[in-house]
């Protein structure tokens, strides 16, 4: 009787593990500070391997960087101020944000 007490204790708690909703891909990767002068902090949460790249405003690639880390220091000592697009690509989605290097 235990037994079964305990495997219906773990398969509730399997159930409500895969059924819980994840955070947006928007908030599980992002950077920071923006406006940003020499590097950007990564941040990626999902606890996978994510490609991020920033491309300046004519679509050209300007960094590319993985991220297999929570943080990861991007250096941008070597681009010239502007906006530019950060996109971050992972399991087949891209999320883009506007990013300004002073």
């Amino acid at each position: 009787m235990l037994f079964l007490l305990s495997y219906g204790w773990t398969e509730a708690q399997q159930i409500a593990t895969t059924t819980d909703n994840p955070l947006p891909l928007e908030e599980q990767l992002s950077f920071y500070p923006n406006p940003a002068k020499e590097e950007v902090q990564l941040t990626n949460t999902t606890g996978d391997l994510v490609e991020c790249t920033v491309f300046n405003i004519l679509g050209d690639k300007v960094v590319s960087k993985s991220l297999a880390s929570v943080q990861t220091d991007l250096s941008l000592e070597h681009v010239p101020s502007g906006v530019y697009i950060v996109a971050f690509y992972y399991k087949g989605q891209t999320i883009t944000e506007r990013l300004i290097k002073e």
